[in-house]
């Protein structure tokens, strides 16, 4: 696989996650969509989260160019809002992109959104066919192996090292 196919596979299976907890655990997302004012936070959250998911598994699946465009224009719109949540610290404690109250915006998320979306952007104009795993087991398994430690790192850099740092 190539370097580019891995990341574009973690960072897609974190909007999978992110979308996931969405859809698990609306409220800190619609405090967020409240200070946009989104109506109808709680659906909205709901329904953001519903977004992600099938973009996510769609660019997976098909590996088509404009599935890369959906998930790259998702990544942007969220580095657009983690950036306006940076410009005024006190007006969002938590981005709500996990699901959870004490998910607070910060740089290193908006770098992840910013890169998340070049990625998905290159891939537009280099189309990441979906992975085929029906080489030797272990090769897939591994693949696989490595795609949860990248996403499951991804999500705690973004979630755990924040409110560990915020605790210090």
């Amino acid at each position: 696989m190539n370097p580019l196919a891995a990341l574009l596979y973690i960072v897609t299976v974190v909007l999978v996650a992110s979308g996931g907890a969405k859809l698990l655990r609306p409220s800190a997302t619609a405090t967020s969509l409240r200070e946009l004012s989104i109506p109808s936070p709680l659906v909205s959250a709901r329904l953001l989260g519903l977004v992600e998911i099938v973009l996510g598994v769609i660019a997976i699946a098909t590996g088509h160019p404009l599935a890369w465009a959906a998930v790259a224009l998702s990544y942007a719109g969220f580095a657009v809002f983690i950036l306006w949540a940076l410009g005024d610290p006190e007006r969002l404690g938590s981005c709500g992109c996990f699901g959870r109250e004490d998910t607070p915006p910060t740089i290193g998320h908006l770098a992840f959104n910013a890169v998340a979306a070049t990625l998905a952007l290159l891939a537009i104009f280099d189309p990441v066919q979906p992975r085929d795993f029906s080489g030797s087991t272990a090769e897939a398994l591994i693949t696989i192996a490595l795609i949860a430690a990248g996403t499951a790192l991804s999500i705690a850099a973004l979630t755990v090292l924040p409110r560990r740092f915020a605790r210090s």
